[in-house]
């Protein structure tokens, strides 16, 4: 049986994982993307992931921001 990697570790999340681990919430999120100032995002199949890295970059960016 494989051990579940802690949230922070994974590669790539959904945007709700993204809200997670960025303290901020989802409906936030989704109004930031609405903006273009969202997280990067990638389609895999059906699903609308984030990689860790760009999340990284996004959340520096915004501290940047000052947002």
């Amino acid at each position: 049986m494989r051990e579940k990697l802690p949230l922070a570790e994974l590669d790539a999340t959904s945007l709700v994982e993204c809200a997670q681990l960025s303290g901020l919430s989802k409906s936030y999120i989704y109004e930031l993307r609405a903006q273009g100032l969202g997280p990067r995002v990638r389609k895999l199949g059906k699903r609308t992931i984030v990689l860790r890295e760009d999340r990284l970059a996004w959340l520096a960016s915004l501290a940047e921001a000052g947002a």
